[in-house]
Order: structure tokens, then C-alpha cells, then sequence
């Protein structure tokens, strides 16, 4: 069978032209091979088939779901990236995804990884300094009640003797202090016998500097310093005065000497 030699299509025999196209000519034995154009060879990229179709490529979700998640610092956001993200690295492992994806589902899944970790270490850090802090809180509480029941034993003790048994309890504590204290100590017991010799008074105890110095500096010392202050009480209610109100926390400060009563 004779072929046109311009468009391919059969003739027959003994035609001088093709009843198609027209063309005139020798006929040829067999037909032209089809003009396939073929892309360059750096612009082709084949598709990836699988049973005859193109792959799907893998969702950006979970890498976007990832970074949010490590900007915001929300692992609730990092634990649906990663199982989104496992899904997608087995798709591509078995072949339902394309996989040039599979690096990116595996990055975010480290990234969603990694953050998971620091929010449950961050957790752990969060209980352990409740915990510490609990723990210092009752200490500290449970110290603070011990001495204010020691301080309210001693107080009763105190309460309970005659002056002349705290004035010796005063002039032993006194002997082992230093020489400043035991000066204070001596105008501080010469004040009160003069009180002691005047007539009645009213109000307040007139207490002096030298009183309130007395006490800041013998305030480490609970045994001393209650016996001072129940001395003071005594002296009062004995010339007809109130006794001052004294605490150990309403103590004057050095750089601020006391000049009259305690009001505190």
C-alpha cells in the first residue's frame, strides 16, 4: 500500500495525488514518523506515578501547626502537628504521598517533638518549685510558731516572779554582755528606784533612751529581754503608770534611737 509522502494518508494504487491533502508526488512506501517536541532536560521533572496516577504531595499543615507552636510556646498546638505529621511520613513511606515531602513531615515532627518536651519539662520545673517553695513556707511557719511559744513560756515565767527575783535575773544576764550594755543597765535600774521614791504618777510610764537602747540591744537574747520588759511592767504598776506595750518587732532600729514612750 502507497502512502502520501505530505500528510501520511493511504492511496490508492495508481493515484497522482492525495485525495486529503492535495499533494502531488511520489508515493511512499510507508508513513512519516510522527514530530514529538521533548522539553530540555533542565525544565523536565517526571512526575511520581503510582499505578498510573501523580502523587499527592503532603500537607503543610503540620509544619505550620509546628513553627506556631514554637513561636507561641503552646504544646497543645505541637501534639495535633505531630500526629499529623506521623501520618504524613507513613503516606510517603507506603506510597500515598509524594515523598520529597517526607523531610519536610519529619522536620516538623521534631520541631512538634522538641516543643512537647520543653512544656512537659517546663511542668516538672513548675511543681518542683511549688513543691520547694511549700516546703520553705512551712518551714519558716512552723519556726514562727515555735518562737512564739517559746517567747509566750518565757513571758509566764517572767510574769510569775517578784522584781527583786528579775532584777537578779537581769544582773546575771548583764554580767556576761559588754561594757556598754551593763552601763545602760545600772542608770536604766537608778531611773526606776527614783521613780520608785516619787509620789504616785498617772498615764503612760515615762520611758528613756537609755530604756529603749537597752532593749535593741539586748533583743537576741529572749530570756533577757523579757525579763527587761516585765522589770519595766512592774516598776509601772507599782508608781501608779500603764505599762508600756512593748514587741519584739516594734523595737527601735540603731539609726533611729527611741526619745520617749513606746506607743507602739
Amino acid at each position: 500500500m502507497a502512502f502520501c509522502p505530505s500528510c501520511g494518508s493511504a492511496l490508492a494504487a495508481g493515484s497522482a495525488s492525495c485525495p486529503k491533502c492535495g499533494a502531488s508526488g511520489g508515493a511512499s512506501s510507508a508513513p512519516p514518523p510522527p514530530v514529538v517536541s521533548m522539553p530540555s532536560p533542565a525544565s523536565y521533572s517526571p512526575p511520581p506515578f503510582q499505578g498510573g496516577m501523580v502523587l499527592p504531595d503532603v500537607s503543610p499543615l503540620a509544619i505550620i501547626l509546628a513553627a506556631a507552636a514554637w513561636v507561641l510556646g503552646g504544646p497543645l498546638l505541637s501534639l495535633p502537628a505531630m500526629f499529623i505529621a506521623r501520618s504524613d511520613i507513613r503516606g510517603c513511606r507506603e506510597g500515598r504521598y509524594n515523598p520529597n515531602g517526607l523531610s519536610q513531615s519529619q522536620l516538623a515532627f521534631w520541631i512538634a517533638a522538641i516543643n512537647v518536651l520543653l512544656g512537659l519539662l517546663a511542668c516538672v520545673a513548675f511543681v518542683l518549685f511549688f513543691v520547694f517553695a511549700a516546703g520553705v513556707v512551712g518551714v519558716a511557719g512552723a519556726a514562727a510558731a515555735k518562737d512564739i511559744k517559746e517567747m509566750e513560756a518565757i513571758r509566764v515565767e517572767m510574769e510569775g516572779r517578784q522584781y527583786s527575783a528579775l532584777e537578779t535575773e537581769i544582773d546575771t544576764g548583764i554580767a556576761g554582755r559588754s561594757a556598754r550594755e551593763q552601763e545602760l543597765w545600772r542608770s536604766v535600774k537608778g531611773e526606776w528606784q527614783e521613780l520608785k521614791k516619787k509620789n504616785r504618777g498617772s498615764g503612760m510610764f515615762p520611758g528613756s533612751v537609755k530604756t529603749e537602747e537597752l532593749l535593741r540591744l539586748v533583743s537576741s537574747d529572749r530570756r533577757l529581754w523579757q525579763a527587761l520588759v516585765t522589770a519595766e511592767a512592774k516598776v509601772a504598776a507599782e508608781c501608779g503608770y500603764a505599762k508600756p506595750f512593748r514587741t519584739r518587732s516594734s523595737l527601735p532600729s540603731e539609726s533611729t534611737p527611741s526619745t520617749g514612750d513606746d506607743d507602739d
